[in-house]
């Protein structure tokens, strides 16, 4: 986190990150001033994590006070939230009927693949779509999208990107983030798949730009939401 926050206020905003994961329970006591809250806001937004603070205030009893002011900024927050996925679960039933229609099977991975894990998806915090094609159904997508005029950029690790009714979308080669024998890696799609793609995705980001806590919720959420051989 880029502020040093209090022990307490940390300590709050992930008590209610649980309790809206439903992971944990609602506490029973929950006391902060208004310096406090302000902080656990300040944090479940650098986070990415405001729709699951909501879930836990929600659920907080009637004895933990919060204030009208705490309440109708995540309120707001929750409906700004939902919009953007609503937002883009649209483009994503677009653009896969686009590609499906010409005969291609898209594969959703990573933010859509991990809202569905959540206790309520709408309120995951959606970032952009990321979308895997195996082998040469890859270019064909790619042909597909400039065919409607789309520009398409290229990233360094082969993914692409371009933007499509106003959603980035990133178009992968590859399903895993990793550099080992195909006969090494689960089948796709399958449980032991969806955990190591969050997996490696978790250690990209930890020698690139960091982890988040966004990205600890949805490993955590798929890991007590799928049936995997351990």
């Amino acid at each position: 986190m880029g502020k040093a926050f209090s022990d307490k206020t940390v300590d709050s905003l992930f008590a209610l990150v649980r309790c809206g994961m439903g992971t944990g329970e609602a506490p029973s006591e929950f006391s902060l001033n208004d310096a406090g809250w302000n902080e656990v806001l300040a944090m479940a937004s650098e986070q990415a994590v405001t729709g699951l603070v909501f879930s836990g205030v929600s659920a907080l009893p009637d004895s933990c006070h919060v204030p009208d002011s705490v309440t109708f900024r995540l309120m707001q927050e929750a409906f700004r939230i939902r919009s953007k996925s609503e937002a883009v679960t649209g483009v994503m039933g677009k653009v896969l009927g686009l590609f499906s229609d010409a005969g291609l099977h898209p594969v959703i991975i990573k933010g859509p693949e991990a809202a569905a894990f959540y206790p309520d998806p709408s309120l995951r915090e959606s970032g952009d779509l990321d979308i895997f094609f195996y082998g040469e159904e890859f270019v064909k997508a790619l042909e597909v999208i400039s065919s409607r005029g789309i520009a398409v950029s290229s990233f360094p690790d082969g993914s692409t990107h371009y933007l499509f009714e106003g959603v980035d979308i990133d178009q992968h080669g590859k399903y895993f983030d990793l550099h080992c024998k195909e006969s090494l890696l689960p089948e796709i799609p399958s449980a032991e798949a969806t955990l190591l793609m969050l997996s490696a995705h978790i250690l990209k980001h930890s020698i690139s730009s960091g982890i988040g806590l966004r990205q600890i919720c949805d490993i955590t959420l798929a890991y007590s939401s799928l049936e995997y051989n351990a």
